[in-house]
């Protein structure tokens, strides 16, 4: 066995908690806070420096013994080492049209009018790139639809290959999403479906997915939440308040600028919160972060009111932007960015039944219309607090101890007590 390979064993299959566990070699098992477990192989695609995390679906726990899900995850590397991509291993044999049939003679099955829809893509879309991605989409993620009949799929088989990655890869899945949309919409074009879409977005689509994700700087590459203890462990051993400060953005979900121009004058160190000013929000009203006590650790002593929390190389200057992008690129290839802790923040929260509300609230984000803010004047501080508190538990689980015990010592160095 491969260095570094076969760190599960069956017992710890059957016991594992919510997160996720990973084997080795690309291997995860994957823990919802319901408890459904299921296997999942994560790899990382394109060239160094801009290649990007992608997971696909091994399926169920129940339907796949730990030895099954080793050997599969066997021919996807192998797959990888060849140059050629996992996920068309997976992907269901499409079953092809003759040259001689016809879109209204050929089967029911959703896998044989994605493949058409595809061919017919082909046309549409002059970028190859483009094309690709359709293939690829629908037949890694939309894979389980395939051998199933148009008119047998519901809403909530698509939900089903949709949810899990509805906040890992929010771009991706939901141009998924739409591309199953159409695949339906081809066929009742050539009258071989005529019921209603079960995977267009609407009102009820919403309530069974959660809104879309709002990806106001293109997307955020998101650190899945179960691989975020082992980094900060990683994080932990980098020196400088650089360190800190990302520390503190994944802890609290706040956003990187909000953090790196952060005073102590801001800090309540006795109430433990954080009062970030209006002009340095996005939404430019001000907002009350409940400081677990990690957080407060990584804080250490209050200076002057007016200094940086996270002072940069030169005195009375801030962190530059590009410091925390650097420092987490330099700590994981895998294409993260710091503005992604919140989706994996979020990620959590929603596995662990969150109510969404309080999760969005937890990143400052505003949720209902005017008329329902108007009424709702409360920052539900301390329904907030014990959520991040929870959050801070998860995130320096890796340490083995208490949030409170990760503090720096006096080189900078964040460290367990």
């Amino acid at each position: 066995m491969e260095k570094g390979m076969a760190k599960l064993s069956a017992r710890k299959v059957a016991s594992a908690g919510k997160g996720e566990h990973a084997d080795g070699g690309g291997l995860v098992l994957q823990v919802t806070g319901t408890g459904h477990k299921s296997w999942q192989f994560v790899f990382k695609r394109g060239a160094r420096g801009e290649a990007k995390r992608v997971r696909l679906s091994l399926g169920l726990l129940a339907d796949m013994t730990l030895a099954d899900a080793r050997a599969k995850a066997s021919e996807l590397r192998a797959e990888l080492a060849a140059g050629r991509d996992p996920g068309l291993l997976l992907a269901p044999a499409p079953r092809a049209a003759s040259p001689t049939t016809s879109p209204e003679q050929g089967p029911d099955t959703f896998g044989h009018w994605a493949e058409l829809k595809i061919a017919a893509m082909a046309d549409e879309l002059r970028n190859r790139k483009h094309h690709d991605q359709w293939k690829m989409t629908l037949r890694t993620y939309a894979g389980d639809l395939f051998p199933k009949p148009l008119a047998s799929i519901t809403r909530g088989d698509v939900v089903e290959v949709i949810k899990p990655r509805w906040l890992t890869t929010p771009e991706t899945i939901q141009r998924t999403l739409g591309r199953i949309a159409a695949v339906f919409d081809y066929a009742a074009a050539h009258d071989a479906y005529d019921g209603g879409n079960p995977a267009r977005w609407d009102a009820a689509m919403k309530l069974r997915l959660g809104p879309r994700l709002k990806l106001s700087r293109g997307h955020m590459e998101a650190m899945p939440y179960g691989d975020v203890p082992a980094f900060m462990v990683r994080l932990a051993q980098v020196k400088g308040t650089g360190a800190q400060a990302l520390a503190l953005v994944v802890l609290t979900g706040a956003r990187s600028g909000e953090v790196r121009l952060a005073t102590w004058g801001e800090i309540d160190p006795e109430a433990a919160v954080w009062s970030v000013p209006a002009e340095r929000m996005k939404a430019k009203k001000p907002h009350k972060v409940p400081l677990s006590p990690a957080a407060l650790a990584i804080l250490g002593e209050p200076g002057e009111p007016d200094d940086y929390v996270f002072h940069g190389r030169k005195h009375g200057r801030p962190l530059s932007d590009m410091t925390l992008s650097k420092l987490l690129h330099s700590l994981d290839d895998g294409g993260y960015v710091p503005h992604g802790f919140r989706t994996s923040f979020r990620m959590w929260a929603q596995d662990n039944g969150i109510p969404y509300e309080v999760a969005e609230r937890c990143l400052s984000h505003e949720v209902g219309n005017k008329v329902s803010r108007a009424y709702a004047r409360s920052d539900i501080l301390e329904v907030r607090r014990p959520i991040m508190a929870d959050w801070a538990a998860h995130v320096m689980s890796a340490f083995g101890q208490e949030p409170a015990g990760m503090v720096t010592d006096e080189h900078g160095f964040i460290v367990a007590a």
